[in-house]
């Protein structure tokens, strides 16, 4: 008789035990994914921030560059040269290296928070990854929890006798 109350709570041992692991597992999976996702949003707000700092560079850049023009044009016309010629060429030049230069710094904006979305994104990859593995680890847990409840089952049956009489193992009983 005492076989079969051990029996009986190594079978609910291994099933509580399986019960908490999938639990563990799936709350280690929620955390993981919660964890990428916030660490995703701080790294998207990164690149907003850079495309707002981009944008406030750009219109202080363009206003900078049409006071530069404005005080060159004032320069020439003090020196009582005209637009034109040489003065114009020099003008026409400076004002290209502005604009280049405007552009060089959009793009390297531009390419900071491509990064940004970037690493957004690969961090929720690996949020996903790891709540995965979470899970396939609890899947494990759960697996090795019910064969120890049903290996302990069988085990103080068989010291009863029950296991050559019933053929679990598939062996002829004498």
């Amino acid at each position: 008789m005492l076989q079969f109350v051990q029996a009986g709570l190594s079978l609910a041992s291994g099933f509580m035990g399986a019960s908490s692991a999938k639990k563990q597992a799936r709350a280690k999976a929620k955390q993981a994914r919660a964890m990428a996702k916030y660490n995703a949003n701080v790294r998207r707000e990164e690149a907003k921030s850079i495309i707002d700092t981009m944008k406030f560079e750009t219109a202080r850049m363009y206003k900078e560059k049409r006071k530069s023009l404005a005080e060159q044009q004032a320069t020439i016309g003090k020196s009582g040269a005209t637009m034109s010629g040489t003065g114009l060429l020099l003008a026409l030049e400076s004002a290209k290296n502005i604009q280049t230069d405007i552009l060089q710094s959009r793009r390297n904006r531009f390419l900071q928070a491509q990064s940004k979305e970037q690493a957004a994104k690969i961090t929720e990859y690996e949020g996903e990854m790891q709540a995965r593995s979470a899970i396939a680890e609890g899947k494990a847990a759960r697996k090795a929890s019910l064969l120890s409840g049903f290996s302990g089952a069988i085990s103080p049956l068989m010291e009863y006798g029950l296991g050559t009489s019933l053929n679990i193992f598939g062996k002829e009983s004498e």
